[in-house]
Parts: C-alpha cells; sequence; structure tokens
C-alpha cells in the first residue's frame, strides 16, 4: 500500500506505506448479513457462522474506483458496470499501474495463462455460457443439490476452463468446516499453460479459542471503540467551533486522547514442548606429565657433492669433397656434302 495523507477536522494524518499480504493469509472474511431495523439500539449479538471461500474470491471480485471499495459477488449484469463497477484485473491504479493484488498474482504464476483464463472465466459469466455466483446461502445450497443429484460435481464448467462446478457456486463455508482448507487461488487456470510456475497452496488452519482469549479480545474491542468515539467528539467540536485548519498553512489542532492499551493475547493453542536440555559437556583429557626431550643443535647440512663436468664432444674428420663431374666431349658437326651441278637443258 503506498505511504498517503488521510484528511481529519484536526488536520492531515500521514499513513507511511507497508506491503500486505495476499489474500489467502489476510484471516477470514466472514459472510454479510442484513440486520432487522427492530434490532438496532438493543443489547443484540452476532457470531459470525459461515465464511467466504478465499477462491470465491478470484472469481468474482469488483472493485467500483470512485467509492474505494472492493465487492464480491454477482456483479456480472451490464448495469454494474455502467454503475463503475470493474473486475478487479480491469482497476487501474493511477492512469496504468494494475491492481496491487492482481499485479500479485499475475507475477505469482510467471505466465500469462492464468490471466487470460482468468479474463475468460467472468467474460463466460457476463455471457450466461457459465452460471453466476449465488447471490444467497439458499440459491448456493439448491445449486450444491442440483449438481450433486446430476454427478457433475467435479465437472469443469467449459472445456477451455479448467474450474469445476462445485469451485463455481460454492461462495461460503461453515466456520467449523473450513479447516484445512486448501487455498488454491484458482492456480488450475495456469495448469496448462506453458512456461506456469509451480506454486506451493496454502492451506487455512482454524482452532477454538479459550474463554479466557475471548474474554481478553472482547476488552480489547471495547476500549478500541471507545476510543473512536471519543476521537469523534473531539473532532466534532472542532468543527463546530470551527477552528478546523482549511489552509495548507493552517496549524493542526492538538486534541489528547488515550489510546487504547494492547492486551497481549497469549498464545493459542497447545503449549510447544521444552527444547531438549543441552548435552553434558565433554570431559577434560586427563593429564599426563612427560620429561622435557633434550634439546640437539640442528647439524649443519652436508656440502654439496663435486661432480665431474661431462667430456667434451668428439670431432669429427673433415669429409673429402666430392670427385668432379666427367667432362663431356663437344658431339662432332656433320659432315657437309658438295653441292652437285646441274647440266643445262639440251646437252647430252
Amino acid at each position: 500500500m503506498p505511504a498517503t495523507y488521510i484528511w481529519t477536522p484536526a488536520g492531515y494524518v500521514f499513513v507511511d506505506g507497508y506491503w500486505d499480504r495476499p489474500l489467502e493469509r489476510r484471516g477470514l472474511l466472514f459472510a454479510p448479513i442484513r440486520v432487522a431495523s427492530a434490532l438496532f439500539g438493543t443489547e443484540w449479538t452476532y457470531v459470525p457462522r459461515y465464511v467466504v471461500q478465499p477462491d470465491f474470491l478470484f472469481g468474482a471480485l469488483f472493485a467500483r474506483p470512485s467509492y474505494y471499495h472492493y465487492y464480491f459477488g454477482d456483479f456480472f449484469e451490464p448495469d454494474y458496470e455502467t454503475r463503475g463497477f470493474v473486475p478487479w484485473f480491469d482497476y487501474r491504479v493511477g492512469k496504468g499501474s494494475y491492481d496491487s493484488n492482481f499485479a500479485y498474482y499475475r507475477h505469482r504464476y510467471g505466465d500469462q495463462g492464468w490471466e487470460r483464463n482468468l479474463r475468460d472465466y467472468y467474460g463466460g459469466r457476463t455471457k450466461g455460457d457459465i452460471p453466476r455466483p449465488p447471490r444467497t446461502l439458499e440459491q448456493q445450497t439448491t445449486a450444491v443439490t442440483k449438481i450433486t443429484n446430476d454427478k457433475t460435481v467435479n465437472v469443469n464448467v467449459n472445456k477451455n476452463i479448467n474450474i469445476t462446478n462445485i469451485q463455481n457456486v460454492n461462495a461460503l463455508s461453515p466456520v467449523a468446516k473450513v479447516h484445512n482448507t486448501t487455498v488454491t487461488s484458482l492456480s488450475s487456470l495456469s495448469k496448462d499453460a506453458t512456461g506456469g510456475k509451480k506454486v506451493e497452496n496454502h492451506v487455512l488452519k482454524v482452532e477454538t479459542m479459550p474463554k479466557e482469549q475471548q474474554a481478553e479480545a472482547r476488552k480489547a474491542v471495547t476500549q478500541s471503540r471507545e476510543a473512536a468515539q471519543r476521537r469523534q467528539q473531539e473532532e466534532a467540536k472542532i468543527l463546530a467551533g470551527g477552528t478546523a485548519p482549511v489552509k495548507p498553512a493552517d496549524q493542526p489542532k492538538a486534541v489528547k486522547i488515550t489510546p487504547p492499551k494492547t492486551i497481549a493475547l497469549p498464545p493459542s493453542g497447545p503449549k510447544p514442548p521444552p527444547p531438549p536440555a543441552p548435552p553434558p559437556p565433554p570431559k577434560p583429557p586427563a593429564h599426563v606429565e612427560k620429561p622435557i626431550p633434550q634439546h640437539e643443535p640442528p647439524k649443519p647440512p652436508a656440502p654439496p657433492k663435486q661432480v665431474a663436468p661431462p667430456p667434451p664432444p668428439k670431432k669429427e674428420p673433415p669429409k673429402e669433397p666430392p670427385p668432379p663431374p666427367p667432362k663431356k666431349e663437344p658431339p662432332t658437326p656433320p659432315k657437309k656434302e658438295p653441292p652437285t651441278k646441274e647440266k643445262p637443258d639440251g646437252l647430252m
């Protein structure tokens, strides 16, 4: 979460940025309820009994930027789009930054197959090709009963989308049965994509809180609510008195409020076993006295042995020059015959 300033009647409060946890590690999201107006102002309490399946959020999560809120459920009607509801993967922070949650899971799987199949899943629900999520617990019970009777619980909702029918309609789960639930974050959408990363799934762990811890938790909640009420009262006084800072140069109003005390809850569950005792130290070796050996001066090294130089190489006698080549006599010229005289014609 980026750093930001939050307005209050006494001035702006700076909230430093921090890294939040993934959705499946932020605790349990309890199912919303509708409270009758007749119960307002009465001593009435409510204990949550159903939680929203973490995997269900990935397939039905929307953002409404103008209201700064997330929403989950059946918001696939075109009318919701005109009212500002967008799927969480289409929400942009500023002009081009992805939603921080979607950017985390997009990087977590390391490929485009998960994102592409997730968009196809939302598109199928928008068009009506894939059943939309139930809106009430009664609708969920009816849908689960139907696919159970049809024996299509583990059949995929679409041949191209690796999500089963039970995953598609299972939005709520009883608190008593959520223990050891595996959160896949719809990793099956990236199962057949090339280049995808193998991600270890998270397992939810739930345990019963002892009564002593419940009492301490109620006390801490009461103190926190009382501190919030006192702050609202002091802020209302500042607004009514007309002394709230308006301009950037106005000094903030200091209000003294005692913050609620932080109550350290004891760790739940069975106590861990005590650490094992360290092993005994090893026994020191027994002391043995030995006589000091006599010191002998080192002997000087022996001089190196003289080695006779190698004999000089033998000189070979000079070789006799080769005999001269034989003289060749010049060839005798051919003998020339005297020319013969021809007799003139007519002479005998």
